[in-house]
C-alpha cells in the first residue's frame, strides 16, 4: 500500500462515518414522523409494533456501524499521526496533516502555509515519498 493510499483511508473512513450518521438521522426522523402520523389518526386497531421494532433495529445497527467506524478511525489517526511525526521536514508534516487528518483542500492549505498551490503539490509529493520510506522501514 502506498503512503497516499494509506492516508486516503482517513478521508474515506471519515466520509463513511458522516454518511452513516446522516443515514441514522434520516431513519430516526422517518420513524418519528410515522409515529406522529399514527398518533394523529388514532385508528382503533392494534398497534404495529413490528414496524417500530424494525426501525429500532435498523437504528441500532447503524449506531453500531458508526461506533465501529469511529473506533477504527481513531486508531488509524493515531497510527498516521505517529508516522507523520517521524518526518523530518515540518512543511511535509503540516501538509499531510492538513490534507489527510483535517481534510483541508489544496487551496486552503496553500493559503494557510502561504505557498502557491503548485508548491504545495510539489511538497506533497516529497512528503509522500518520505512517508513511504518510513513505512517501508516499519514493515521490515
Amino acid at each position: 500500500m502506498t503512503a497516499k493510499q494509506y492516508l486516503k483511508q482517513l478521508i474515506n473512513l471519515d466520509l463513511y462515518i458522516k454518511v452513516r450518521q446522516e443515514d441514522y438521522e434520516i431513519t430516526l426522523t422517518m420513524a418519528t414522523k410515522k409515529t406522529q402520523i399514527l398518533q394523529e389518526i388514532r385508528v382503533q386497531t392494534s398497534q404495529n409494533l413490528h414496524g417500530r421494532e424494525d426501525i429500532a433495529a435498523r437504528c441500532a445497527q447503524i449506531s453500531i456501524d458508526i461506533d465501529r467506524g469511529t473506533r477504527e478511525l481513531i486508531e488509524l489517526r493515531e497510527e498516521a499521526r505517529d508516522l507523520i511525526d517521524r518526518l523530518d521536514d515540518n512543511r511535509h508534516k503540516a501538509i499531510l496533516t492538513l490534507r489527510y487528518m483535517l481534510g483541508r483542500s489544496w487551496v486552503c492549505i496553500a493559503e494557510e502555509i502561504n505557498y502557491t498551490e503548485r508548491q504545495i503539490h510539489r511538497l506533497h509529493t516529497e512528503a509522500l515519498l518520505a512517508l513511504e520510506t518510513i513505512m517501508s522501514v516499519n514493515v521490515t
